[in-house]
């Protein structure tokens, strides 16, 4: 009884936050997106008013009308503010940016091939859907930038940190069922294993989606508190609890990102390896309480984590060896079919479809290869170069405080996402499509807004480390 009223109750206070706050900050409006892509993890999906219409299936066109909304709204209210005669959200900068003419590359590669297939075929059905991944990324995109662009640094803060706390609520949730056997979700396993004769489950669906994102959010602080250092030891612990290497190491990339961008800019060894030795201190301690208290979780994790380190392992590892067939299969059918330029033309086979969205969910890349060929490839791998470049670029000229924290997260988040697409689908997720581009989306918006400072004074303009953003 208390949990099937927990499934009621907490998705829709978090989702009055988010409405409320959005009355005066539009940016939050993106709040229902964001949970729309939580979805089973805060149990938003049971909300069913915010996934109407339901005929959308996926649900990717029910979240891009929540981005338009957004973005609508933030319109109105911009307009409004200047026709009071208040400052304008926008204050300089740029309406288009450089690295954005990849993203009107990409445009044109799906919309040449969406016609190239339309002409003269019946399957206008099978077209538009294949199409419809590609399509979503790139309209998402749009309501997002322009949704952040009218925003200030001081509402993206205080928003990421929104985020970054309902993670930690999902985070909570995820320990509890996976990690000490409580059954809080009305949903079967991904996987089930037994270890020195406990079952324990893995399962993915509802892990916090954003708990990288997360993670840099609370790394990133000028200055740690209890509260940072707490929520630093959750977001590890269920990272621990999800039995994944790759999340641990990505974790663990984050983190050292983070502190190596701070010690640059600022100059501060002792502040450095401060952070680093509590974050240490922290592993530690979650490792001797999970093996007194979780024995054969934190035994099983430790095992895995094992495994990386022997080459033969490493080569041998099925998830791995399953990833390889899947990319390697994908290349040569694009290649032996004369598709490797542009890749596959929409309107195929639709079993051939469904088996590389399989495959996709594993690597992004799969899809990438499948659907646009090296063309979409080098445009892919472009995007996440010049984005990362320019929030380093943020973080490292920016003399404001807000920009500059937000320089140094979408950065760090960047890093993730690319290396995350290497054993997930990110971007090309088949049921958030219109969400995959939002951290370049994000980036785009806060660079756009005001030019970033040029003439910058020694250290990077560096502030001491105590201030908080």
């Amino acid at each position: 009884m208390i949990v099937r009223v927990l499934h009621i109750l907490l998705p829709a206070a978090i989702s009055l936050y988010f409405l409320y706050r959005a009355l005066k900050k539009p940016v939050f409006l993106l709040g229902i997106p964001f949970l729309q892509v939580m979805g089973m993890s805060v149990f938003f999906d049971e909300l069913k008013p915010f996934w109407m219409p339901g005929r959308f299936k996926p649900l990717g066109g029910t979240i891009l009308i929540w981005l338009i909304v957004a973005w609508a709204w933030s319109v109105f209210r911009a307009k409004k503010r200047e026709s009071s005669g208040d400052t304008p959200a926008i204050t300089g900068g740029r309406a288009f940016l450089p690295e954005e003419w990849i993203l009107v590359a990409l445009a044109a590669l799906t919309l040449g091939k969406l016609v190239w297939a339309g002409v003269g075929s019946a399957e206008t059905g099978t077209i538009l859907r294949q199409a419809e991944p590609w399509l979503f990324l790139l309209l998402g995109y749009w309501f997002i930038r322009g949704t952040v662009r009218r925003s200030s640094s001081q509402d993206l803060r205080v928003f990421l940190v929104s985020i970054a706390a309902v993670t930690g609520i999902g985070a909570v949730l995820y320990i509890v069922h996976q990690g000490l056997g409580v059954h809080i979700y009305d949903f079967a396993a991904h996987l089930t294993v037994v270890f020195h004769g406990q079952v324990l489950t893995r399962t993915f669906w509802f892990y916090p989606p954003f708990l990288v994102l997360g993670l840099c959010v609370v790394v990133a602080r000028p200055s740690w508190n209890a509260a940072t250092i707490g929520l630093v030891l959750l977001f590890i612990v269920t990272v621990i609890v999800s039995y994944t290497r790759s999340e641990f190491l990505v974790a663990a990339a984050v983190i050292f990102i983070v502190l190596a961008l701070r010690l640059l800019k600022e100059g501060s060894p002792n502040a450095f390896l401060r952070r680093l030795s509590t974050i240490v201190a922290i592993l530690a301690l979650v490792s001797a309480v999970m093996l007194v208290v979780l024995p054969t979780q934190a035994s099983y994790f430790l095992s895995r984590m094992a495994s990386v380190t022997h080459a033969s392992t490493i080569v041998g590892d099925q998830d791995l060896r399953a990833r390889q067939v899947g990319l390697s299969t994908v290349a040569s059918t694009v290649w032996n079919s004369g598709n490797a330029v542009a890749g596959s033309p929409f309107g195929g086979s639709e079993d051939a479809a469904e088996q590389v969205n399989t495959w996709t969910a594993d690597t992004a890349w799969v899809g990438v290869i499948y659907w646009t060929g090296v063309l979409g490839v080098m445009l892919i791998g472009a995007l996440f170069i010049c984005y990362a470049v320019r929030a380093l670029g943020l973080f490292l000229h920016s003399a404001e405080a807000g920009s500059e924290f937000l320089g140094l997260v979408f950065f760090a988040a960047v890093v993730a996402m690319f290396i995350t697409s290497f054993f997930s689908w990110t971007f090309l997720n088949t049921f958030t499509y219109p969400m995959g581009f939002w951290l370049f989306a994000f980036i785009a918006g806060v660079v756009s807004k005001r030019p970033v400072r040029r003439n910058v004074p020694d250290r990077f303009a560096a502030r001491p480390l105590e201030q908080t953003p």
